[in-house]
C-alpha cells in the first residue's frame, strides 16, 4: 500500500513530482519506506505495518522500529536542553 498522494503524483508524470513540491524522485522503494516509516510513527504496531507492506518476515519490518528508537534517542538527548534532567526544579 503506498499513500494515494504518491501514486497520483507517480501516474501523472512518472518519477517527476515538482508539481506536488517534491524536490526527490519518487521510487516504488522511496514511497514503500516511506508508508512505513510513517505508519510507525503514528502508533500502528510492528506486526500490522508488516501485513500492509506485504513482508513474509517480520524482520523485513523491524527497520521501521529502529527508526523510531531513533526518534526516542534523539528525544532523550535534548532533556538536558530543557532543564527536565538532573537538578529540575519540577516540584
Amino acid at each position: 500500500m503506498v499513500p494515494v498522494e504518491i501514486v497520483k503524483c507517480k501516474e501523472k508524470s512518472g518519477n517527476d513530482c515538482s508539481h506536488a513540491e517534491i524536490k526527490k524522485r519518487i521510487s516504488y522503494h522511496w514511497s514503500r519506506h516511506t508508508f512505513g516509516t510513517i505508519a510507525a510513527t503514528n502508533g500502528i504496531d510492528i506486526l500490522t505495518i508488516s501485513k500492509l507492506m506485504g513482508h513474509r518476515k517480520i524482520g523485513t519490518t523491524l527497520v521501521y522500529a529502529q527508526v523510531l528508537d531513533e526518534k526516542k534517542k534523539d528525544a532523550v538527548e535534548r532533556l538536558p536542553m530543557l532543564g527536565l534532567v538532573e537538578g529540575s526544579n519540577l516540584n
